[in-house]
């Protein structure tokens, strides 16, 4: 498949956030997605300015709020995919995960862009900026890969990202008077969420008729139950079976208590929370083992030269560039003896508000091209 580009960047659209706790679409294109090329990646760029009440203001930064991403709640793209007849939401992310991710991925990509929250000098004003990657294909892959995993926004209907702006209370806790947003630099107008696209050129062809494997990212958080009570050999996290598992991002922390309803923080991150991890494939069949948080925190340094920040571990099945080496689930799933159990097993020390949540990159099906229509059956005329 030729290709004159694989990342051309161009901005689409401004979404101005003017109220917390609110879901956002793009306001050109009647909210959708351009669809008229190939996506690698959208870049978000959030920028604003917080400035804390007075008095009652909060005092106590979260954990999250190491980064400004902190304030985006969700992250979702869904869309109608013609030649599969389904409807797809392949992301449902939150901000300060998906900044991790491009920490690890693409070697500290968030400094010196993103803003640590000085609480201690916002009572006048603290602008914050913050630039992020969304990508659509598996990171740190060849360029082919990439390509391969391509989002084919052309082969959608109603392709949409949708984000949830959240409020000061993800920032920091222990005030009961709400801070104020405005614009970057300026005490009146609102923050703001840049959009812009990297999009792929397939020569005269415009890749048609190719429909690519498709990156799906989501997660899931356990609160309370083991991480609280404390537990050896806790079934920390069911793997997904049926497709292939890149990667799975895990944050281990205690969640923050006086957040607003619908949106989620962590307090605290922590690498002791759990420790002797294991990956079970069937039974008693260990398949990967750590001993502890560090000990995962130093594949990724090996592998992408970047530790995770505290409470974060990377599990990465395909870290040599190889997107073969992803975990393979698709005979786990109604195998000759019924379906094979794959998990994270660990040992947790228990604590109050205590939570683990695990970010699964998943790869499902195979790069390919749609039959020609002179391949097809033709009508009887």
């Amino acid at each position: 498949m030729p290709v004159s580009t694989l990342t051309r960047f161009e901005s689409i659209a401004d979404i101005p956030l003017n109220d917390v706790n609110k879901t956002y679409f793009m306001p050109t294109n009647g909210g959708l997605i351009p669809n008229d090329r190939y996506l690698h990646s959208l870049r978000l760029q959030l920028e604003g300015r917080i400035t804390l009440p007075g008095s009652a203001a909060p005092t106590s930064p979260t954990a999250d709020s190491q980064t400004v991403f902190s304030l985006i709640e969700s992250i979702i793209v869904e869309g109608y995919h013609r030649p599969r007849g389904a409807r797809e939401q392949f992301i449902n992310v939150r901000g300060s995960d998906l900044m991790q991710l491009n920490r690890i991925y693409l070697s500290g990509l968030d400094a010196p862009m993103d803003t640590v929250f000085d609480l201690s000098a916002a009572v006048s004003g603290l602008d914050f900026r913050g630039i992020m990657h969304l990508p659509f294909v598996p990171l740190n892959m060849p360029a082919q890969t990439q390509m391969n995993h391509l989002l084919d926004a052309p082969n959608y209907e109603a392709l949409t990202l949708s984000v949830r702006f959240a409020d000061d209370k993800n920032l920091a806790s222990g005030g009961t008077t709400p801070s104020t947003f405005t614009a970057y630099g300026s005490s009146s107008g609102s923050p703001r969420l840049r959009i812009g696209g990297m999009f792929a050129m397939g020569g005269a062809s415009r890749f048609a008729g190719f429909v690519p494997a498709r990156v799906w990212r989501y997660y899931q958080e356990s609160v309370g139950g083991d991480f609280v009570a404390g537990k050896d050999k806790a079934r920390l996290f069911n793997f997904p079976r049926g497709w292939s598992i890149r990667n799975v991002l895990a944050k281990f922390g205690t969640k923050a208590t006086d957040i607003t309803s619908g949106n989620n923080a962590f307090a605290t991150l922590s690498n002791t929370v759990a420790s002797n991890f294991l990956i079970y494939q069937g039974t008693n069949k260990v398949i990967r083992r750590w001993d502890d948080l560090p000990t995962l925190q130093a594949d990724a340094h090996a592998a992408y030269g970047v530790y995770p920040q505290p409470g974060y571990g990377l599990i990465d099945f395909a870290s040599q560039g190889l997107i073969g080496e992803s975990l393979r689930t698709q005979s786990l799933v109604a195998g000759p003896d019924g379906d094979v159990d794959l998990f994270l097993s660990g040992d947790i020390a228990g604590a109050s508000d205590q939570a683990g949540l695990f970010l699964t990159e998943e790869i499902r099906g195979r790069s390919g091209t749609l039959p020609s229509r002179r391949n097809q059956p033709q009508p009887r005329r």
